[in-house]
């Protein structure tokens, strides 16, 4: 597990690396002042941005791969430690203080990630089930309509809380898709690998794609609209909260991944920590826009 886990944490390193440096382009380095056609034009000729998306772009390709080598639901908590370096990197060269609450929550994932990588073996879900799949896409898709639903409904101003809910669902059924695809692969082809051009095809023609991508637009069409009715430190982190149930429960239904009580201490700390670091930063921002009226 050292090896796979040392990866991911690699690529948690190139997810935080990317998120500080599209903000410093877009907060210090573009014009704040200009149309927005005009920040488009002028982002992707700044270096800062530019490097910011090809960190992101390399760690999804790794991430592709890993996973079809490890079980989900070691790889996607493991993720969350991307949200930790993010706060860290932040911390370091943007100057952003960090509450006690959410130190707390950085020193809780440290944890969790330190107990996940004593795993030992990572590799247990190497089938499909396609009844437990059909029956967690299903679920998945009722939940969204229904939390639409009850948004328009809702009178209170709080409609982030439930687009960032649709997102999570429908990025978690992204990630459940990806492994079925990848799976599906190396049963056809002996192999799956992001550097074969035969796997490659093979990824674009398999059914699971059409999933990938009808969630993947949903995820990104809600995730918009809640960005647009709430703030950044409510939203991604909630999106962050609700994807790891869904891949959670795919990998234990769906994929038949083990869940030893070492894995299980493991995802809960990682799951605590982000819970630690959404309250904690939601009660900051709270506090900080009094401040910001009175001044």
């Amino acid at each position: 597990m050292f090896l796979y886990g040392a990866i991911v944490i690699f690529c948690c390193v190139l997810y935080g690396a990317s998120a500080v440096l599209c903000k410093y382009a877009l907060q210090r380095e573009l014009p704040q002042r200009a149309s927005w056609k005009q920040k488009a034009r002028a982002a992707i000729r700044n270096k800062f941005w530019l490097a910011g998306w090809l960190a992101g772009a390399i760690a999804n390709l790794i991430i592709i791969e890993i996973q079809s080598l490890a079980d989900i639901t070691l790889v996607y908590p493991l993720l969350n430690f991307a949200y930790v370096f993010t706060l860290i990197l932040g911390y370091l060269f943007l100057q952003e203080i960090l509450s006690r609450e959410q130190w707390i929550g950085v020193v809780t994932a440290i944890s969790g990630t330190v107990i996940l990588l004593f795993v030992s073996d990572p590799s247990t879900g190497h089938e499909t089930y396609l009844f437990p799949l059909g029956v967690v896409t299903g679920l998945s898709l009722i939940a969204i309509i229904a939390l639409v639903a009850g948004a328009l409904r809702d009178e209170r101003p709080i409609h982030e809380i439930y687009f960032a809910t649709c997102a999570g669902i429908a990025f978690g059924n992204v990630e459940i898709f990806l492994k079925v695809n990848t799976n599906l692969i190396a049963s056809q082809l002996g192999h799956f690998s992001i550097t074969s051009w035969e796997s490659l095809s093979a990824f674009i023609t398999l059914w699971p794609v059409l999933f990938i991508v009808l969630f993947s637009v949903i995820g990104f069409i809600f995730m918009q609209i809640a960005l647009a009715h709430g703030d950044v430190s409510v939203s991604v982190p909630l999106v962050i909260i609700t994807q790891r149930p869904v891949t959670l429960l795919a990998g234990y239904g769906v994929f038949g991944e083990e869940f030893p009580a070492i894995k299980i201490i493991g995802i809960g700390a990682m799951l605590l920590s982000i819970l630690f670091i959404t309250v904690a930063t939601i009660r900051k921002g709270a506090a900080a826009k009094p401040a910001e009226a009175v001044n």
